[in-house]
């Protein structure tokens, strides 16, 4: 394993057994037995290890949620399945929810990891394809609505960690509505709901059919199991300012 995905993997590690805010790049240094020196050479912060580790773990529970549904065949479906899928785990496993809420309070995931995972999928979602990617107005387009996921999902982890009552169903619920606005749906509740309990429906589906995409320690740290090795092309393709 090269030197820049095993810091990689043990900054991982860390990240999910002592929490993302107290791990540092000593601690990463040591277990990886590169110096820090490497650390900065490869990704400068931490901060933009968290953002690959979101952005890989989206490249996996997107994949397999493909096989059912895509984001060009129904991309509210494909959009909110992964959210319920994320929330499955972040349910099931503490240091899961712990990883992801911390990197949030940070908002670290406005990066270029984020937008090499993500971005193909939501200009599928507002109806744009690759070749389209270039035209100004739609880059605006897609800045301003995953802008918006992602402040209001890093606000509502947040309020959630520091002791605020906020229902996920009613996050949901507020995230779908804002998405059907930005995407020009034009759905009304009952039409939002509706499609919100076929999505919960197939995050459970898949959950019963992949029991092995569970536990972040597994489909995260071991990769035998994966539909091929999405990380590679992920550190390789991400370059930091």
């Amino acid at each position: 394993m090269e030197s820049k995905q095993k810091i990689y993997e043990c900054a991982k590690i860390l990240f999910f057994e002592k929490g993302y805010k107290s791990v540092t790049k000593k601690q990463v240094a040591e277990l990886s037995g590169c110096n820090q020196g490497l650390i900065n050479y490869y990704f400068k912060e931490l901060s933009n290890i968290a953002s690959l580790i979101n952005a890989e773990r989206y490249s996996i529970i997107s994949g397999y949620v493909k096989d059912y549904v895509t984001a060009k065949e129904n991309p509210f479906l494909f959009s909110n399945t992964i959210d319920y899928y994320n929330h499955l785990i972040d349910s099931n496993y503490e240091t899961a929810a712990r990883f992801e809420t911390e990197a949030f309070e940070e908002f670290i995931f406005g990066h270029a990891a984020y937008d090499y995972a993500f971005r193909d999928d939501i200009l599928a979602q507002m109806g744009y394809q690759k070749p389209e990617m270039s035209d100004m107005g739609i880059n605006k387009d897609y800045e301003l609505i995953s802008s918006l996921r992602m402040g209001l999902r890093g606000s509502y982890l947040s309020k959630v960690a520091s002791g605020i009552n906020i229902p996920f169903e009613d996050y949901m619920f507020f995230n779908a509505k804002m998405t059907s606005c930005a995407l020009n749906m034009n759905m009304n509740e009952e039409e939002i709901r509706s499609k919100l309990e076929q999505s919960k429906k197939l995050a459970e589906r898949i959950w019963e059919e992949h029991p092995r995409l569970h536990n972040p320690a597994d489909f995260l740290y071991h990769k035998g199991i994966l539909k091929g090795e999405p990380v590679l092309d992920l550190l390789n393709s991400v370059t930091f300012d």
